[in-house]
């Protein structure tokens, strides 16, 4: 990009927020000046960003209402609170907390052109589960028709944000120190063991997490409602994301795999030991591997790996370049 760039970071202290400033830092993005702005409860006063100090704003501050863009990463309660505003200033905001999706459906994944939606004030970039899932449904649709997914996902620590990571790491302090571990964020505990859910339920029994990766990943993919189904786990780890996912189709498992190899974000592996979400830490691809033939021969089954965060705000980052250019 040859334009100058101011760009507002709505929840820039915090681990998605992070993830926004390492991949802006790491784009051809001309951007001469950054406007970092924290949640409320915050205690870092500055963030580094290309070899740079950069003191947080207020979310008040006049400079965020004459941005060119800006990125929202606050937790979700904060989300529409602080960023209503600069939306309402005339500010292009690319929303990676899912607090517009109902009023802008996630824009998608820009395998060939500028996608339709980036005429909106506000563009809902997709959560890990939901961008991973289309990344892996796409594939298998261009190997043959994809008829649906089900998905099964282990997440980490950071679903809960940076406190859910810094509780992780003092519950597991406290446990080997025979002292009472803090549960505030994961109040059942996490160290040591496995949540079968996050967030509240429906009453169906699908929490809120499962039915926005679920909704977005059927968004992305034009398939109907009922297509796509996504259970999700919390695992006691502090980044990553591992998803087993049926994919039923009738691509096959070679044709699927030449899909795959060819996809600018999946990346195919051989071995099992690279499957694992360290091995993509700081990565914006998706491992893919153990692809398998159904039992029943009606579609593929296969493991998936990466580094959520980096995923989220690569495309994010993408995204917005895409945005800038149709302006």
């Amino acid at each position: 990009m040859s334009e100058p760039l101011k760009i507002a970071v709505l929840g820039a202290t915090g681990a998605v927020g992070g993830a926004v400033l390492r991949a802006l830092d790491a784009s051809e993005l001309d951007i001469v000046e950054l406007l970092p702005v924290a949640g409320l409860s915050t205690r870092t006063p500055k963030v580094e960003f290309r070899r740079s100090t950069h003191t947080l704003r207020q979310a008040a501050d006049e400079d965020l209402f004459d941005a060119d863009l800006a990125f929202c990463a606050l937790p979700l309660g904060l989300a529409r609170e602080l960023g209503d505003p600069v939306v309402e200033a005339g500010v292009r905001l690319v929303d990676l907390t899912g607090a517009w999706s109902a009023e802008s459906p996630p824009v998608g994944l820009g395998f060939d052109t500028v996608e339709p939606g980036l005429e909106d004030s506000v563009v809902s970039a997709p959560g890990p589960v939901g961008l991973a899932l289309a990344h892996l449904g796409a594939a298998v649709s261009r190997a043959g028709e994809l008829i649906s997914l089900r998905a099964t996902g282990l997440v980490a620590a950071t679903i809960a944000g940076r406190a859910g990571m810094e509780e992780l790491s003092g519950q597991v302090v406290a446990m080997f120190n025979s002292q009472e571990p803090p549960r505030k964020t994961f109040p059942d505990g996490l160290a040591f063991d496995v949540l079968p859910a996050w967030g509240g339920a429906d009453e169906s029994g699908w929490t809120t997490a499962e039915r926005l990766a679920a909704h977005q990943a059927t968004e992305l993919l034009g398939l109907d409602a009922a297509a796509v189904a996504v259970s999700l786990a919390v695992a006691p780890t502090f980044s990553g994301l591992t998803l087993s996912v049926a994919c039923r189709g009738r691509g096959g498992v070679e044709n699927v795999r030449a899909a795959i190899e060819q996809d600018p974000v999946l990346q195919w592996m051989d071995r099992m030991g690279d499957l694992r979400p360290l091995s993509m830490l700081d990565s914006p691809r998706i491992a893919v591997g153990r692809l398998r033939e159904d039992p029943d021969g009606d579609g593929v089954h296969l493991w998936a790996a990466c580094d959520p965060l980096w995923l989220c705000a690569a495309h994010a980052v993408g995204l917005s370049k895409r945005w800038l250019e149709t302006s």
